[in-house]
């Protein structure tokens, strides 16, 4: 018989909880807890008539999620009454590893005597004294979740915690040593570390809330792809400078109270708004918030003291509206793919780059800027009127610019911008520019080294590429001479059935691994495919269903999957897939699979195709 009980809490209001039921352990009768409870330490204790003898059975840690779960072993069928406490804390950071080893790094500073105590899980500890930087070194057996505490006496002495390093995204003025990722799920502070300056923990997979309340000499925070932290706190931080949340889960993000915050990267998260308040903004100098789609609020209502802001990056971030900045520092703005209306940049004279392609824009000024060197508008809605401007001031004021694109807007320069653009090109400057009656001079030309050229032939073709990683760029010329930029899955209305040549231009081409129709939407009337092999790591080819009677896959050494099924090439190109592929592949290979119609192969590939077997193909006539 089985009971459970809780023990009265300091904090009465949130007592710990023992939820138990039978099961068996280890091949013998057992008891299955499950402990909810605050974050904290406690002690499971055992009595048989819940008298005054309280037996200590072992002592677990509550860490993220409010609970954790132990089974008991029993060996008897008597009367047991379990119950939890509550200990006071003896550690200053609690830590669960996942790892088989655990290497972290600590500093101290300061002349008092002080002491570095690790409390390893499996009952040993290292103790250092008298050093400032102690990197600590331990290892298990196996990888498992593990519990480490940390003990530093006196705790203000303690300056830096390392958990993972590396300086990406800007930090390479944090004062840390590198070091890898120490495989971290969880961190639990006791108190407030009033004394430490820089935390790092990039790249561990923690789970559980990263709560800073009450660090008064924290400056520096490391949490760089923490891909599973969806929670921290970070409000009223009067010393902090440096925030990187960059690329984790944050499903909230709250800067309030951090009058000294200057560089700020929260990039690729899942909040919907950043709160701001309590003088937060004024030393704000980089603002990286990009990639967060998702987003509800827009920006520029709560930028308003962001006095000294130099880098603006806020690409693809549902922005709207029109855009304008307070501080006179600016050097760059990132805020394209996007849905600003309108953008008013007049007299940042430090201003450097302006990138706010792909926009709504109907109106762009950047009267003044006379230190820019690169300006990208293109994908907008800029009229003749707007477009001649532009290009005057930028000729007469911007004496240092290099590169220009007032491409793939409704309407055309007149005669006076087109005066401009000759100005700016004599000079040197890369222009991208749609003329009247040639748009950009590409109808129907194929593409070069860094292309797939192919031939459509329906009125709406849609295609997809899919890349390793973010490429530079990647520009879809359609033989009409429309262009469009930096999307996988692109699309076009010629308005109708016409024989078209189109290419698909990446930068850099060994980022791509796929071409062809979308998976679910094959026959997209593609009759020729040309320069395969100019995207080398080319692993997918599908082509499914197409008016196909051109394609060459010789030199594609990386292929896999050859999707080429229901086409309507020659016994002759047919054969030559197989013969050209068989050269070009090494093998062996796994995963690979090659569709093609049955009724086109002849003998004369038979060698190719039994070689190819043997490299490891799967080879399905349809």
């Amino acid at each position: 018989m089985v009971n459970d009980t809780m023990t009265a809490q300091t904090d009465v209001a949130d007592p710990p909880q023992l939820i138990i039921a039978a099961v068996p352990a280890d091949g013998e009768t057992g008891v299955s807890i499950e402990l909810r409870g605050a974050v904290g330490e406690y002690a499971v204790l055992t009595s048989p008539d819940l008298g005054n003898t309280w037996h200590h059975w072992t002592n677990v840690f509550v860490l993220g999620g409010g609970g954790t779960s132990l089974v008991m072993p029993l060996d008897s069928t008597e009367a047991l009454y379990i119950r939890a406490e509550r200990l006071d804390p003896t550690y200053d950071v609690v830590i669960q590893t996942l790892g088989s080893s655990f290497e972290p790094e600590v500093y101290c500073a300061g002349e008092e005597p002080f002491s570095v105590l690790w409390s390893w899980s499996d009952g040993t500890t290292s103790l250092a004294t008298g050093y400032s930087t102690l990197v600590a070194s331990k290892v298990f057996d196996a990888a498992e979740a593990r519990i480490q505490r940390l003990t530093v006496e006196p705790s203000q002495v303690l300056t830096k915690i390392n958990l993972g390093f590396d300086g990406a995204d800007g930090g390479h003025l944090t004062p840390l040593d590198h070091r890898p990722p120490q495989q971290v799920s969880a961190v639990v502070f006791s108190k407030p570390l009033t004394g430490l300056q820089v935390w790092a923990s990039s790249y561990n997979p923690i789970t559980n809330t990263l709560d800073f309340t009450g660090f008064s000499s924290l400056e520096y925070i490391e949490a760089y792809k923490c891909t599973q932290l969806q929670q921290t706190v970070v409000t009223n931080l009067p010393a902090l400078r440096r925030l990187c949340l960059e690329a984790c889960d944050l499903q909230s993000l709250d800067i309030s109270g951090n009058p000294n915050l200057e560089d700020v990267r929260a990039a690729l998260n899942g909040f919907t708004n950043i709160v701001i308040g309590g003088d937060t903004g004024p030393k704000i100098w980089h603002f990286c918030v990009r990639d967060n789609p998702q987003v509800t609020q827009r920006f520029q209502d709560f930028m308003t003291n962001f006095y000294s802001l130099e880098e603006f990056f806020a690409w693809n971030d549902n922005q709207e509206g029109h855009l304008t900045l307070v501080s006179t520092n600016l050097t760059s703005v990132w805020a394209h793919r996007n849905r600003y209306s309108s953008a008013d940049l007049a007299g940042h004279s430090n201003l450097r780059v302006c990138r706010l392609h792909e926009n709504q824009l109907t109106n762009v000024v950047l009267t003044g800027c006379v230190a820019l060197r690169e300006v990208d508008l293109h994908a907008n809605q800029l009229t003749t009127e707007v477009i001649d401007r532009l290009l005057g001031e930028l000729d007469i004021s911007a004496p240092s610019l290099d590169y220009l694109d007032l491409s793939d807007n409704p309407e055309p320069p007149s005669e006076i911008g087109y005066g401009h653009y000759t100005n700016l090109l004599n000079r040197g400057v890369t222009v991208f520019l749609d003329l009247p009656e040639e748009n950009d001079g590409r109808i129907n030309e194929p593409g070069g080294t860094n292309a797939i050229t192919f031939v459509t032939t329906s009125q709406n073709p849609k295609l997809e590429i899919r890349t390793e990683g973010v490429p530079e760029s990647i520009v879809w010329h359609w033989g009409d001479g429309t262009i469009t930029r930096n999307l996988h899955v692109a699309g076009h209305d010629f308005g109708a059935e016409r024989v078209y040549t189109n290419y698909v231009e990446v930068i850099p081409p060994e980022s791509v691994t796929y071409f062809g129709a979308p998976i679910d939407s094959p026959g997209q009337g593609i009759q020729g495919v040309y320069g395969a092999a100019h995207f080398p790591n080319l692993d997918y080819l599908y082509l499914f269903s197409e008016d196909l009677t051109e394609l060459s896959v010789a030199g594609c050494a990386n292929l896999r999957q050859l999707h080429l099924a229901r086409t309507l090439v020659s016994t002759e190109v047919c054969d030559q897939w197989f013969i050209d592929l068989d050269q070009a592949v090494v093998g062996p290979v796994t995963g690979a699979d090659f569709y093609y119609p049955a009724d086109r192969r002849s003998p004369a590939s038979d060698a190719a195709w039994s070689s190819l077997v043997g490299k490891g193909y799967k080879m399905h006539p349809y």
